[in-house]
């Protein structure tokens, strides 16, 4: 079926045109795909860059806003006398004004868990809403690592405890220097209280469904928006991922409960902490997958557009091309009345205007054709006549001479015999003579034969014997003119004339089928099976060149050729050996049994 599908030009054509529209548009949804694709990645970039910017930004003005709340107090002398512990009033002075900045510090934000100093030792000397200590601070890290510092800012995340629950805090802590021994003398501490970072931190606008998630250089978990995401027990395989990890969304990917996350990190020049943001990949290739789902319906709707179109055109196309086809499969079948209707100027109509007027001139050309083989079977037909009668006519002459030669007396009848033999040879004559008429009916054929068998029985002395046997319906059938003379003719020379004793010739007329049967019979001589069959086989092929060599049945070639020149080649002459006597031949004419147009001008009486 496929194949038979491949071979019609319809559907090359639609397979044609089908894969030149769709390859291109293919070939141009790919790499747009791939750079909606690369927008997007493209889109995420800038966005992470800008809000991990944004983020840090506000970050580093947090930091700065707790820096503020130390400066002031961090090059004052009332601080210096009081961490020196300079006279008892000074240090009371000084111990309730610093007190009251360090409350004004703490009021004027409410981020702020408390604020501490500290000497030297680690001992509290001033606290506003301080938490418990240990007593022991000289011996903490954070003490230690801003000491460590010397005078810089020491940012860390503390663990903090206060009515009855535990809270974390970030931590801005500095030493404190004697500028005239320039000596660090003690240590002052802010906290900030982490759950008011975010209001300060997730001021931006974001464009995904994104979580922030804020580490202390050391990876400590400074704040998270999604606890569940990211909290202690994850920081671990986060720090990994984090380590490499800049605002490229190309390369830094990472698996948190089990889901794909996008990286994205910035560290704080101010702090040191980490911005690190992160985005389901899901949510990244969002976009991009409703680009490529809008791409794949309109290649659909376009594939199903352009195999309709494909299959119109080819259709349209083809059609008059098939028409044509089938037209010349009439031709093939001899049909020549068949036109193709193509209307148009394009190539094809004008093909078909050309297959038009060849098969018109086909047409012409096969009746002329047509017409020249009739006028050449017309006058084969009349040499094949002409033939008989020199044969007969040269015969029926003796015969008459030797009557007139006998030297008989007039009482003895030869006059009248030779009388009756020219009236006789005069009726065939007659009869032949016209040839405005290639058939008769059979009754005249009949009555022709009649007239020869008189004259061949006034030569043979009454040594001949002649038999009628006609079915009835049979006389006014259709019968080739002269053709049962030759056939008489033969029967007589070659069967009876060599036959001593008397002769017999029976020639009767039967329908066998749709067939009109006239044979004639002898019981002469008769011959071979083997010569039978030999004549009877150039009888059917019709060899030329055999012919020439059977002159001694010329007649027989004679009226086979004109029957079969008139009729076709299913009918013709056949001979057999005469079974019913045992002795002679049969001459059967198979022709067609049909009414005869001929009109009988005198009626022949059946003998």
């Amino acid at each position: 079926m496929l194949r038979r599908l491949n071979g019609h030009l319809k559907w090359k054509l639609f397979y044609r045109i089908t894969f030149v529209s769709i390859i291109p548009i293919v070939v141009f949804g790919f790499f747009l795909y791939r750079y909606l694709q690369d927008q997007t990645n493209d889109k995420y970039n800038d966005y992470t860059q800008r809000l991990v910017q944004q983020i840090t930004s506000n970050l580093d003005s947090n930091m700065q806003e707790l820096d503020k709340i130390i400066t002031p107090v961090y090059y004052s002398d009332e601080l210096t006398d009081l961490l020196m512990g300079t006279g008892k009033f000074d240090y009371f002075s000084n111990y309730k004004l610093l007190t009251g900045v360090f409350y004004n510090s703490i009021y004027s934000r409410n981020s702020i868990y408390d604020l501490e100093l500290f000497n030297l030792q680690g001992d509290r000397v001033i606290a506003v809403n301080g938490s418990l200590t240990t007593g022991k601070e000289a011996e903490e890290e954070w003490f230690r690592d801003t000491l460590a510092q010397k005078g810089e800012r020491h940012i860390f995340l503390e663990r903090v405890a206060r009515e009855g629950r535990e809270d974390f805090v970030v931590s801005m802590s500095r030493a404190i220097y004697d500028l005239n021994a320039f000596t660090i003398i003690g240590v002052i501490r802010v906290n900030e209280n982490q759950r008011e970072i975010k209001q300060n931190l997730l001021d931006v606008q974001m464009d995904y469904d994104s979580d922030v998630a804020v580490l202390t250089d050391g990876g400590e978990l400074v704040y998270s928006s999604n606890s569940e995401l990211v909290d202690s027990r994850s920081l671990d395989g986060l720090m990994e991922d984090v380590a490499g990890a800049t605002g490229s969304v190309s390369d830094n990917r990472a698996m948190l409960n089990g889901s794909p996350y996008l990286l994205a990190m910035r560290e704080s020049p101010y702090s040191g902490f980490k911005v690190v943001l992160l985005t389901p990949e899901s949510e990244v290739l969002k976009e991009s997958d409703r680009v490529k789902n809008y791409f794949s319906y309109f290649l659909v709707i376009y594939l199903l557009t352009t195999l309709g179109i494909a299959l119109g055109l080819a259709h349209h196309i083809s059609k008059p091309i098939v028409q044509i086809r089938g037209k010349m499969k009439s031709v093939e079948q001899e049909n020549f009345d068949v036109r193709a209707e193509v209307r148009g100027t394009d190539e094809i109509a004008q093909l078909s205007k050309g297959f038009n007027q060849m098969v018109k001139q086909i047409d012409s050309l096969i009746h002329e054709k047509y017409a020249m083989k009739l006028h050449k079977r017309e006058a084969e037909l009349k040499v094949l006549q002409n033939q008989i009668n020199p044969h007969f006519l040269n015969n029926s002459l003796s015969s008459i001479i030797g009557l007139l030669q006998s030297g008989g007396a007039p009482q003895s009848g030869a006059n009248d015999a030779a009388i009756r033999m020219i009236a006789s040879l005069s009726h065939i004559f007659r009869y032949n003579l016209d040839t405005h008429e290639q058939t008769v009916r059979l009754a005249d054929e009949l009555g022709n034969a009649k007239h020869y068998l008189a004259l061949q029985q006034i030569r043979f002395d009454d040594r001949l014997d002649c038999r009628f046997e006609i079915e009835e319906g049979c006389l006014d059938c259709e019968a080739l003119k002269m053709s049962l003379q030759p056939l008489i003719e033969n029967a007589i020379i070659h069967g009876v004339e060599p036959k001593r004793g008397t002769g017999e010739v029976l020639i009767y007329a039967r329908k066998r089928d749709s067939f009109l049967i006239v044979g004639i019979a002898d019981n002469g001589a008769g011959m071979a099976e083997e010569r039978l069959a030999e004549i009877n086989e150039l009888l059917q092929t019709g060899a030329e060149e055999q012919r020439s060599l059977a002159d001694r049945e010329a007649g027989v070639f004679n009226v086979n050729a004109r029957v079969q020149l008139l009729y076709g080649d299913e009918y013709g002459l056949s001979l057999r050996s005469n079974e019913e006597t045992g002795e002679g031949v049969v001459a059967e004419l198979q022709l067609p049994f049909k009414p005869s147009r001929s009109v009988s001008a005198s009626p022949t009486r059946q003998h």
